[in-house]
């Protein structure tokens, strides 16, 4: 279709440090009510954003999430971004 986004980035969810002056943290609540305006444009969380949290992330009904500064910090990468799965 054309003129539509194939997605939306939506964040920052949680605090940040991957930007020098992030926005304003929206939430859990934030990104459920992005996801509910998105009109069927799937929408990506970013921003904070933890193995923790990815399970509520998925239930907000985001489609996928970006986990720079957990996946960057650790020593085995590859298994950390193993964490960030949606549940089955």
């Amino acid at each position: 279709m054309r003129g539509r986004a194939d997605y939306l980035g939506f964040g920052p969810v949680f605090q940040t440090v991957t930007k020098e002056r992030p926005d304003p943290v929206q939430g859990i609540a934030g990104l459920a009510a992005a996801v509910a305006v998105a009109a069927g444009v799937p929408v990506v969380a970013i921003g904070g954003i933890t193995a923790r949290a990815a399970r509520d992330i998925y239930r907000s009904g985001a489609q996928a999430l970006c986990a720079i500064s957990a996946v960057n910090a650790t020593r085995d990468p590859r298994t950390t971004a193993g964490q960030f799965q949606p549940p089955v």
